[in-house]
């Protein structure tokens, strides 16, 4: 279960195996520690106890506090949470080996192909989408195969070249579907003031904090990433990993509600109203946990775990040694 809290000046504290919410001495609400997988604190002046903190490792609880605006600021998990040393090491092998440009050329795949199954979902209201997937994204796809992880560097560059320009003919195509009193133009990432963007970077930030805590879960170091650059303070592999959710768990719920009468409020200050972001928590939780259409009895949280551990499992095989010594 997750627990997003949204509301200002709160307090996280603890109550034997609850967690207290309190705001101005008053308990908005208690919640039981073996309820809890992640904790996401959207909040703008907030405290935690030491107490509650504790209670949050002995639960092995995943708390992520995040800006207004979307960006996680801080990641807290239990010690206990990645004790194998194995699967990092051939993490950072990878890095060096090119069997990471392997992995992360399935993931950019799987995110073009995701985007244009949105689109194709709303054909009737897009006449070029087909002739565009056709002429300029297949020929695209065949290229991203081809790539060769010999040059590291340079694979790199014509992965993110060979996304950047899908990702401007998805949007162009997306701003299209939505209903025109929102006067969406195109996609703008940090500190967006404009209701579109700025629920989409919300959502972006709940699905980024569950790919952080499933990575990590799976032993792998967040921070070595396979095509993001590696840099202090960036989680490049959780940049990487993300790239195949965002449709499903994002763009598509949001889309769909928007052209449904969803309405998007933004504060003075360019931020999300907070009936908004109340409303969109319940939208993007309630589609973590939506069953997917391929398999009714997986939904999407645990495919997301369940990626995590395949691609700790990925790195492990045998695979790697032996198609990098040939």
């Amino acid at each position: 279960m997750h627990l997003i809290l949204t509301e200002q000046n709160i307090r996280v504290g603890r109550y034997k195996n609850l967690f207290k919410i309190t705001s101005n001495n008053k308990i908005l609400k208690t919640i039981p520690a073996n309820k809890l997988t992640h904790f996401i604190i959207f909040a703008q002046g907030f405290s935690i106890s030491a107490e509650a903190l504790q209670l949050s490792a002995e639960n092995k609880i995943t708390l992520t506090i995040c800006k207004p605006y979307g960006k996680p600021i801080s990641i807290i998990q239990s010690p206990d949470i990645h004790p194998y040393i194995q699967v990092r090491w051939n993490q950072y092998k990878a890095l060096q080996n090119g069997f990471g440009i392997e992995i992360v050329k399935k993931y950019i795949h799987s995110k073009i192909e995701n985007q244009f199954q949105l689109l194709f979902r709303y054909k009737n209201y897009l006449p070029q989408i087909e002739p565009t997937y056709h002429q300029n994204i297949q020929p695209l796809i065949q290229k991203l195969k081809q790539i060769s992880p010999s040059n590291i560097p340079n694979a790199q560059q014509k992965i993110m070249n060979i996304e950047a320009y899908a990702s401007s003919l998805y949007w162009n195509f997306f701003k299209q579907l939505i209903p025109p009193q929102y006067n969406f133009t195109h996609r703008t990432h940090r500190h967006s003031k404009d209701p579109v963007n700025s629920a989409l970077n919300y959502g972006y930030g709940i699905l980024y904090s569950e790919c952080y805590r499933a990575l990590s879960t799976a032993g792998l170091d967040p921070y070595a990433g396979f095509l993001h650059a590696i840099q202090n303070n960036k989680q490049s592999l959780v940049f990487d990993f993300i790239e195949q959710f965002r449709q499903p768990l994002v763009d598509t719920p949001l889309l769909a509600s928007l052209r449904q009468g969803l309405n998007i409020s933004i504060q003075k200050n360019g931020l999300l109203e907070k009936e908004t972001q109340k409303r969109l928590t319940t939208l993007y939780i309630e589609r973590l946990y939506e069953n997917t259409s391929k398999d009714t009895n997986n939904t999407y949280q645990k495919i997301i775990f369940q990626e995590a551990l395949k691609l700790a499992q990925y790195l492990n095989s045998s695979k790697q040694t032996h198609d990098h010594q040939q």
